[in-house]
Order: structure tokens, then sequence, then C-alpha cells
């Protein structure tokens, strides 16, 4: 399962333009989410994520599906279009807001 693989997935901080943090008080999920943006395009992604596997799946696979997106694209895309965008569609409704946690901060750095 792809949440388990990409648990404990990290990676290096790099050069980056926006930041946020946003935590997940009922769990204690923790994500800063890091974006490289130029112009109207998000250039690259990183996180730091502590938390549990569906936060820092949800993390990962954001840094890596969001870069090359348009911020307008981005910031227009609703919490169902990035479950469907991140495969994570059948996340049960009380695990949703730890999934949403990354898309919620990066939207935020971003905006």
């Amino acid at each position: 399962m792809i949440v388990y693989k990409k648990a404990k997935a990290t990676r290096e901080i790099g050069e980056f333009n926006k930041k946020d943090t946003t935590r997940n008080l009922s769990c204690g999920d923790e994500v800063t989410m890091y974006a490289k943006v130029e112009g109207d395009t998000i250039v690259d992604v990183y996180y730091r994520a502590s938390g549990c596997a569906i936060s820092m799946s949800s993390a990962y696979l954001l840094s890596k599906k969001a870069k090359g997106m348009k911020i307008q694209e981005f910031l227009s895309m609703s919490d169902d279009e990035f479950l469907k965008l991140i495969d994570l569609e059948g996340v049960g409704s009380a695990r949703l807001k730890c999934a949403l946690v990354p898309f919620v901060s990066l939207k935020r750095a971003i905006n």
C-alpha cells in the first residue's frame, strides 16, 4: 500500500520562498510545506512532517504532484480533487483531516 511505503519518506529542505506550518490538533499531525514559486508556477515543493502515516504520505505525494502546477490551478483544487490526485480517495472520514493537512498547508503557503 502506497501510504505505508511513503509514510517515512523525507526530503532535504532546499531553496524556497513560501512556507506554512499546519497542525491537526485532534491527532497531533504537524506538517510544514515549503514551496519555490517562480511567476505563476510552483517550481519545487519540500516538506517536514510528523504524525500519522496518512498525513506524512499525503505530504510526500503532494510534494511530487504539485511540482510544475500553475498556482491558480492548485489554489482552485477542491479537497476531493486533491485526494484523487494523490490516490487517497478511499480514506475514511475520520482520517480525512489527516490527509488534508499538507494540502491546506501548501495552499496557505502559496496564497
